[in-house]
């Protein structure tokens, strides 16, 4: 399957790209394919499984399943207040 990713904000700045295709076995969950993405760019974070993602515009868990030809945007978080 390829799915294409989406960086933003800093996820963006630490990976030098904007977007990314990756290529994952069918029935791959969004934990397989986020432990490809830090391995590829292993600055993105520490601990992978803080990363929020969403799949086709919907947040979604490390477990959801990936189909042939999602789009996942890597979300950081956010910080700040007044």
């Amino acid at each position: 399957m390829e799915i294409k990713v989406l960086f933003f904000a800093s996820y963006r700045e630490k990976s030098g790209v904007r977007t990314d295709t990756f290529k994952i076995s069918d029935g791959s969950n969004l934990k397989i394919l986020i432990d490809q993405i830090i391995q590829k760019f292993p600055t993105l974070h520490s601990d992978p499984s803080k990363i929020v993602a969403a799949i086709n515009e919907e947040f979604c868990d490390q477990t959801h399943v990936l189909s042939d030809g999602d789009i996942v945007a890597l979300i950081p978080p956010v910080s700040g207040g007044a």
